[in-house]
């Protein structure tokens, strides 16, 4: 019985520090001025930097998000 109560409270305090590393999803910068998107989000899969067409990226797949690095792969003029 009280290795049974032991083994409960292991997996209680397991399941509670897993929940408590959980970190958040990295967003893409943020924005710096008006009239942009996609920054600020988590995996945007559009990013305009606003004004200019040619600042404007669509249908982005990414890889790697969240590591130390992510490339982001889409269409654009």
């Amino acid at each position: 019985m009280r290795a049974t109560r032991l083994a409960a409270a292991g997996l209680a305090l397991l399941a509670f520090t897993a929940f408590a590393a959980a970190k958040p999803a990295p967003r893409l910068g943020r924005k710096w001025g008006p009239s942009q998107s996609g920054y600020g989000q988590v995996r945007p899969s559009k990013v305009f930097n606003g004004g200019d067409p040619t600042g404007l990226v669509e249908r982005i797949h990414w890889s790697g998000w969240g590591r130390s690095r992510a490339t982001g792969r889409g269409r654009a003029e």
